[in-house]
């Protein structure tokens, strides 16, 4: 049902004809995973009826409602997708950011190369030509080439323009170039270019190579990279790594060597690969360590906060109230870094520390008044 360009030229040519023959005036473009790929069409499907019928496009036509079809090309493992869009009123047109192919500002770009109206003698005809930044980079190159005499590049600037695709106004582009080329080599190399350029039209019934769509996509969900599938275990098991990590805490070193281990074993990655994905895991670890610390000093200091709080009640009857908060400050920031591996509290660490000094410190405030 949906097919895949493997070719720019023949993406190039559907385009041109289904804006040309088939009244496709506005455009939307993007990029997709290949893997995305299925359920992007089927949502497509849904909502705009991009895989409508003959009879089907014929009523809404006549109705005044829009109609859509899909170009779809393949490079590597993206698909880029250009969503043409009928004159007409309906869904696609309210929720999609539609450009109209005859505003000079928004033209439909392949790589460099633009979508334009051409009035000819009798009609107006859509074809492909080079943009202008395209346009001006070729002809800087071909100057170069030639300038420096570098028998290479001008082998490639040749190469370039016989590969270029033959749409009538690149055809011109190219005869163009080819002719700047010419008077380049010689005006450098004091002769002429041995060589010709040759440019053939399209044939009329070339059949474009197109693959299935939903098979590609299909395939490319089922070879994920390795690095793509350790995600996907980590997302689908997330909770239950942290459950195993909360029981482990008092061997966690232990913990993650297995579990690195097992990904290895499972997985065609590296070492740095696996300990860039289990980061989270170590944060949720060592955040997990700060709470319990936080927690232990807490019900460490409720075991000894009645007699911490006699021998508070004796110094204020004899002693001066700020001298006293000052050493049972000093007294408290001991008893919690002795708890602690490093000088630097976490932040349960710091709120545990702060609500332990306002607790005694409305406790001395409190009994000194009386």
């Amino acid at each position: 049902m949906y097919e895949v360009f493997t070719y720019k030229v023949d993406a190039m040519k559907f385009i041109q004809t289904t804006a040309a023959r088939g009244g496709y005036s506005r455009y939307s473009s993007g990029i997709i995973k290949s893997k995305k790929l299925e359920t992007f069409l089927y949502k497509l499907e849904d909502r705009y009826r991009i895989s409508a019928t003959k009879q089907m496009r014929y009523r809404a036509k006549k109705r005044g409602e829009a109609n859509t079809t899909i170009v779809l090309l393949q490079e590597d493992q993206n698909i880029y997708f250009w969503l043409m869009v009928s004159e007409g009123f309906g869904a696609v047109a309210e929720c999609e950011k539609l450009y109209e192919l005859k505003d000079k500002k928004n033209r439909l770009i392949i790589t460099g190369h633009e979508l334009v109206r051409i009035q000819k003698s009798d009609k107006v005809t859509w074809t492909w030509r080079m943009t202008n930044d395209n346009y001006a980079e070729f002809e800087q190159r071909i100057k170069n080439a030639c300038r420096h005499k570098n028998s290479d590049h001008i082998e490639q600037c040749f190469y370039s323009l016989q590969r270029m695709p033959v749409f009538s106004e690149m055809r011109k582009q190219c005869f163009a170039l080819f002719k700047l080329l010419q008077a380049e080599y010689k005006r450098s190399h004091k002769e002429d270019y041995p060589k010709k350029l040759i440019k053939n039209f399209y044939g009329r019934y070339k059949v474009a190579k197109k693959i299935d769509a939903i098979a590609l996509s299909r395939k490319a969900k089922r070879n994920l990279s390795d690095l793509e599938l350790l995600k996907l275990d980590i997302k689908r098991n997330k909770s239950k790594y942290e459950k195993e990590i909360v029981f482990n805490i008092l061997d966690l070193t232990s913990y993650f060597n297995k579990l690195g281990e097992k990904f290895l074993n499972r997985y065609k990655l590296t070492v740095d690969e696996i300990k860039q994905e289990l980061k989270p895991f170590a944060d949720f670890a060592n955040n997990k360590i700060k709470q319990d610390n936080a927690y232990i000093i807490r019900l460490d200091f409720e075991n000894i906060k009645i007699n911490l709080f006699d021998i508070i009640k004796k110094a204020l009857t004899n002693n001066d109230k700020n001298k006293i908060k000052s050493e049972i400050l000093n007294k408290i920031d001991n008893f919690i870094n002795q708890r602690i591996d490093n000088n630097e509290l976490s932040q349960y660490e710091l709120i545990t520390r702060d609500a332990i000094r306002s607790e005694i410190l409305h406790f001395i405030n409190e009994n000194a008044a009386r």
